[in-house]
């Protein structure tokens, strides 16, 4: 097979004693994949940081409440490894919202950064709800009352995701503003 003799260095296509590729450099207005992975990543974390920060505040306040107190000893939930574990599920769910917010910003029709934002926690309050909290409360559990259980468990993680939400959703806003000046 013959390639197009502007990709090859020599004097013709068939010369066969130089016949190296020559890789074209990208245009200087270009940037290349890696930095846009890069560039698309850095502010994500960035901006996932205070939802994460913001999750994991209110689910401290909530776990010093009797209620509180009540589903973790009907679930058999220890205090400490709780908070680690909200730390860590605030911070993958804040990364998730934040991604989204980043790439898709015509998605959701609105311009308004924190509506967006609540409108992918909600979403991600079905989805976890869904995918968690049903099977957990009534198919696994042995609480004598899965639906109280399961009612406080979606008001908890309805005030933490709508914090996380809420603080995405300023940073972003506030994200914007200092890109335009």
């Amino acid at each position: 097979m013959i390639a197009p003799a502007s990709r090859w260095r020599g004097s013709s296509p068939t010369s066969a004693t130089n016949q190296q590729a020559v890789t074209p450099s990208p245009p200087a207005d270009k940037p290349r994949k890696v930095t846009r992975s890069i560039s698309v990543w850095r502010p994500t974390v960035l901006l996932a940081l205070p939802g994460a920060a913001a999750f994991w505040v209110v689910n401290f306040a909530i776990s010093l409440t009797p209620l509180a107190a009540e589903y973790r000893a009907a679930l058999s939930i220890a205090y400490a490894p709780m908070l680690v574990e909200a730390a860590v599920g605030g911070l993958f769910i804040a990364v998730f919202v934040s991604w989204v917010m980043m790439l898709s910003p015509g998605w959701i029709a609105t311009r308004n950064p924190l509506a967006k934002s609540l409108v992918i926690s909600f979403v991600v309050l079905l989805t976890l709800t869904a995918v968690i909290d049903i099977p957990a409360k009534f198919f696994t559990s042995s609480v004598n009352d899965p639906w109280r259980y399961f009612l406080i468990a979606i008001a908890f993680n309805a005030l933490r995701i709508l914090a996380l939400g809420v603080a995405v959703g300023y940073g972003w806003s506030r994200h914007i503003k200092g890109a335009r000046q």
